[in-house]
C-alpha cells in the first residue's frame, strides 16, 4: 500500500519537477516512509451501545474543537455527556427531550445546581441529541 501511495505522489509531481527534484523527491520519500505502516483509517460510527455512544461523542467534540472551542470546555461538555448518559441509562440516539427535562429537573431540584448552570448543560446536550437524532445511524 506504501508504495503505491508514493508512486501516485511522484506521478502527481512529476509535470512539476525536474528529473533531478523528482529523484531526490523519491529518495526523500522512500527514505522518511522506510519502516512504517499505512493504513486505511476507518471513520464508521458503530451504531449502538456504548461504543457507538463514545464514536458519537468523539465525533461532537470533534466538531466543536473545529469551530474553535476551548479544551476546557470540552472536557466539560464530555463530562456532562457522560454524567447524563449515566444518570438516565439509555444510549444517546434514545434520548428523548422528555429525558433531558427530567436530568434538568432532577439537576435543579435535588442537585441544587443553577438555572444558568443546568441551561447552558441542557444547551448543549440537547444539541448532541438533536445532531445525532438527525444524522441517526439505525
Amino acid at each position: 500500500m506504501i508504495e503505491k501511495i508514493l508512486e501516485n505522489v511522484i506521478n502527481q509531481m512529476s509535470p512539476h519537477l525536474g528529473q533531478e527534484q523528482l529523484e531526490h523527491l523519491n529518495n526523500v520519500l522512500y527514505m522518511n516512509f522506510h519502516g512504517k505502516e499505512v493504513k486505511e483509517e476507518s471513520t464508521e460510527l458503530i451504531p449502538s451501545g456504548l461504543e457507538g455512544d463514545e464514536a458519537k461523542i468523539r465525533m461532537f467534540v470533534a466538531s466543536k474543537k473545529a469551530v474553535n472551542r476551548q479544551n476546557n470546555t470540552l472536557k466539560q461538555h464530555t463530562r456532562e455527556i457522560y454524567n447524563m448518559l449515566n444518570f438516565l441509562g439509555k444510549r444517546l440516539e434514545d434520548i428523548t427531550g422528555m429525558d433531558l427535562r427530567y436530568y434538568y429537573g432532577i439537576m435543579r431540584e435535588q442537585r441544587g445546581i443553577k438555572m444558568s448552570t443546568m441551561q447552558t448543560r441542557l444547551h448543549y446536550l440537547s444539541r448532541i441529541r438533536d445532531i445525532w437524532a438527525r444524522n441517526s445511524i439505525k
